[in-house]
């Protein structure tokens, strides 16, 4: 529970990466948020089925489903739902899935590697503006 007596905003980290996402959970969970992870678009789908969260933080390059179809898939389900793309790259550069990223409903694109603050403070001031 928040200060304010509130129930901690719910954030889902999507990343096949198990380093990435371990690093995002932890730096997430320390700002009193609660924090689940999915390793894929796919799993990532499953959960939200069950309960959406607060805001989805999801990388871009990933196996089954990737970032661009589970942004896809959201944006059918809940168009408000706060979403922060992320990538690295991959076979092309990653500045262009970023931008597909924003054009498809992102509403927050990071570039990999990113300063924690930097994510730290895009997440706060999605809730924001979401709640």
């Amino acid at each position: 529970m928040s200060e304010s007596g509130a129930a901690p905003a719910s954030i889902l980290v999507v990343d096949d990466d198990a380093g990435v996402a371990g690093l995002i959970f932890e730096l997430l969970a320390g700002e009193d948020y609660s924090v689940q992870r999915a390793i894929n678009g796919r799993e990532a789908l499953k959960m939200v089925q069950d309960r959406l969260p607060d805001l989805i933080i999801t990388d871009l390059v990933m196996p089954e489903v990737d970032g661009l179809e589970f942004i896809a898939a959201l944006r059918r389900i809940d168009m408000r739902m706060p979403i922060i793309a992320i990538s690295g790259g991959g076979l092309v550069d990653k500045r262009t899935y970023l931008s597909l990223a924003g054009k498809m409903g992102a509403n927050a694109i990071l570039a990999k590697p990113f300063a924690n603050d930097d994510l730290v403070r895009k997440v706060g001031e999605l809730l924001h503006a979401h709640n």
